[in-house]
Parts: structure tokens; C-alpha cells; sequence
């Protein structure tokens, strides 16, 4: 999935396609969802420190 996203050399998304919106939640195991945020950030995207800690669904095993 990840092989999916371009990335882009200016480093700024919103530049690049202003019809692109922002990723605001990932939803998914916590180990999925860590693993999707250090692959967004090798294409990219966005640093891993940027992303809020992992938060709680009150779904067990989903963050």
C-alpha cells in the first residue's frame, strides 16, 4: 500500500496538490498504524514526530 504515495521532494504536501486534504486519523492495530506513520514519513510526507501519540478507540486492540 505504501508503494501507493508519491513523495515529494519539496517536503510540503498542501503545495504540491492544493486539492489534497491533510491525513488527520489512522485507525488500525497500534503496531499498523506506527508501522503507516514510519512509512509516510520514509516517503516524505511527514516526520514521525509530528503525529499526536497514539490514542485509544475504546475498541480493543485499535488506536
Amino acid at each position: 500500500m505504501s508503494q501507493n504515495f508519491m513523495p515529494n521532494q519539496n517536503n510540503n504536501p498542501e503545495e504540491s496538490n492544493p486539492k489534497k486534504q491533510r491525513i488527520k486519523y489512522i485507525k488500525g492495530s497500534p503496531e499498523g498504524v506506527t508501522k503507516t506513520i514510519y512509512s509516510l514519513h520514509a516517503l516524505g510526507y511527514a516526520k514521525v514526530s509530528d503525529w499526536s501519540p497514539l490514542q485509544p478507540t475504546g475498541i480493543p486492540g485499535q488506536v
